[in-house]
């Protein structure tokens, strides 16, 4: 009997365990805690003093530093000069994106003007006698599109015996008389040869070039005869235009319009044909953005030359300096140049765990001690308190900023605790 009352006991007393231990399948949960509490069950959390306002100093270029006159523990003010880098390499940059401008300029100009022969224009004024291409048809550079005579004028080209030639000369009037008609006209002498030739009777003659205004009924070919002064010519000569010129093209293309047809008359610079040329066209359009990109290129580069002096943001305390006079900024530097803090205004912020958010609240005074020296507390007040929490290893910690307005000798990096009196808030 006395043996089954222990065998009972020690099966009530393994019971027990099981149900305060969580032994078997069932497992107690229990919310974990971050934060410590002191004998009195304040709150306390660890933080690192922060300047209110504060930033770091970056660039975005990087370049040697030429001037860091500033030292850590120095009042700066906004604008400030805190370093000057070295220009050399944007400015080489620069010069080269000029010159990559002009060449891209250069090359727009000359296709442009390319494409302006596209319209194929006479140089000459006078009458088109023949035209030697059609729309369709493929053309190259060089090609003569038609023929243009000048048939305002006329030349008569005439032989006058050489014992006569000393008494004619450049500028005489002369008597143009035309074979097979009663018409006369009065010329200008505008040549005489040097040079003698032989007729088939055996005379020697010299030519003499004769200019007249046609007056619209004279005609390459025609025969006249003509008296300059008082020596007649030796035998009758023929008229021929006194200019005439071809129409040609400069570029290759294709004939897209052709706006000339035989016996017309056209003006020295009027459009002849049209051409179409698709390379040319597409030339343009890449060239043109040739020229922008350059501009943008060269634009990039001066909106950069203010990066290389590197100023203030705000008044406020060099807390830090990394780099300093004849260092390189690189990669790895240039996001972290220097610190700038406002040391007006310090504050803490520190995390508090999901069980003891609860009891703080927006205005609450807290009291604060540097891990460097317990003994001496700073008054601070709760500003702000995260109204999201952010999950670690299962805990919920919310963000608390305090404003520490006596803070005396703190500066920002210090490591300190922040004591949240929760007794008195219960009225322990």
């Amino acid at each position: 009997m006395k043996k089954r009352k222990i065998i009972a006991a020690i099966m009530v007393v393994i019971l027990v365990c099981l149900s305060l231990s969580g032994c078997g399948n069932k497992t107690v949960q229990t919310s974990a805690k971050v934060n410590q509490k002191d004998k009195n069950n304040n709150i306390l959390a660890s933080g690192i003093i922060e300047a209110e306002d504060q930033y770091t100093v970056s660039t975005s270029v990087m370049a040697d530093i030429l001037s860091a006159s500033f030292e850590e523990g120095q009042t700066v003010k906004a604008g400030d000069v805190l370093y000057v880098l070295d220009q050399k390499s944007v400015r080489e940059n620069i010069v080269k994106a000029k010159s990559a401008i002009e060449s891209a300029q250069l090359a727009y100009n000359l296709n442009e003007d390319n494409v302006n022969k596209l319209s194929v224009t006479s140089d000459c004024s006078g009458t088109v006698t023949n035209i030697y291409a059609d729309a369709g048809n493929m053309v190259t550079a060089g090609f003569k599109v038609a023929d243009v005579v000048d048939d305002s004028q006329m030349k008569l080209t005439i032989p006058f015996l050489s014992d006569t030639i000393s008494g004619i000369f450049a500028g005489q009037s002369a008597e143009v008389s035309i074979v097979g008609t009663f018409y006369t006209l009065t010329g200008t002498v505008s040549h005489v040869s040097s040079g003698s030739l032989t007729t088939a009777n055996g005379s020697k003659v010299n030519m003499v070039e004769i200019t007249v205004n046609n007056p619209g009924t004279l005609k390459k070919g025609d025969k006249a005869t003509a008296t300059i002064g008082s020596i007649a010519c030796n035998d009758a000569g023929q008229f021929d235009y006194a200019s005439s010129g071809a129409i040609t093209t400069e570029v290759a293309g294709k004939v897209a319009d052709k706006k000339i047809k035989v016996g017309d008359k056209v003006n020295a610079g009027s459009v002849a044909i049209v051409l179409t040329n698709d390379a040319l066209l597409n030339q343009r359009q890449q060239y043109a953005l040739n020229i922008k990109d350059a501009n943008f290129a060269l634009k990039t580069l001066n909106d950069k030359l203010p990066d290389y002096t590197i100023t203030s943001k705000l008044n406020g305390t060099i807390i830090k300096k990394n780099v300093n006079k004849n260092d390189t900024i690189s990669a790895t530097n240039m996001g972290n140049l220097a610190v700038i803090a406002d040391l007006s205004k310090i504050k803490l912020e520190v995390k508090v765990d999901e069980m003891d958010i609860s009891h703080i609240k927006v205005g609450d005074a807290v009291s604060i001690t540097t891990d460097a020296d317990a003994s001496k507390k700073y008054k601070g007040t709760v500003d702000y308190i995260g109204k999201s929490g952010t999950n670690t290893n299962g805990v919920a910690l919310y963000d608390v900023k305090i404003v520490i307005s006596d803070f005396q000798d703190l500066l920002p990096g210090m490591n300190v605790t922040a004591k949240f009196n929760l007794d008195k808030k219960e009225g322990k």
